[in-house]
Formats: structure tokens, C-alpha cells, sequence
């Protein structure tokens, strides 16, 4: 049985959107009596510009971006990228 009570509700993407860049990951935890409960929890995919734009604004400067957790060279057929920031020096 998966108890779904009070559980928050997202609306789907916008009909007639081009490109909605949005995906729900969906979390589920036992217990002891075997009961789940499920999360879920909403992202949206960004470009790597608008996450170097989102971290300075919130005063990060990038540190560091690859192409995966293994430090492979970030290059624009990367189809993926881990980026690090740090706290920007005022």
C-alpha cells in the first residue's frame, strides 16, 4: 500500500511549450511494517549558462565544470556537467 496523503501537487508543464525541461523524480521508503510512502521531488533542467548566471547572482563564482564526476573535460558535445562554485571574493 503507498500512502499518499499530503502530498504536494505539481501542475505538468505548460501545453504548447516548445521544450519543457522539467522531470519529477519519484522517491519510496519502506518502513517496518512494509507500508511506502512516496516523494517526489520537481527539477528542471538548466543550461550551463543560466546555472553560472543563477550562481552569481546569488554572489558563487564558478570554480570548476566537467563533463562528469570522473573530471572528464567539459567541451560543448558534453552531454552532461558537474559544475563547482564557490563563494565569490568581493
Amino acid at each position: 500500500m503507498i500512502h499518499a496523503e499530503n502530498e504536494p501537487f505539481y501542475a505538468p508543464p505548460l501545453r504548447g511549450v516548445a521544450c519543457a525541461l522539467t522531470v519529477i523524480s519519484h522517491h519510496f521508503r519502506f518502513d517496518d511494517t512494509k507500508q511506502a510512502q512516496v516523494f517526489r521531488s520537481p527539477h528542471r533542467y538548466i543550461w550551463p549558462a543560466e546555472l553560472d548566471l543563477m550562481g552569481q547572482l546569488a554572489g558563487f563564482e564558478l570554480e570548476c565544470r566537467h563533463a562528469d564526476w570522473r573530471g572528464t573535460p567539459f567541451t560543448s558535445e558534453s552531454r552532461s556537467h558537474v559544475s563547482v562554485f564557490r563563494l565569490a571574493d568581493y
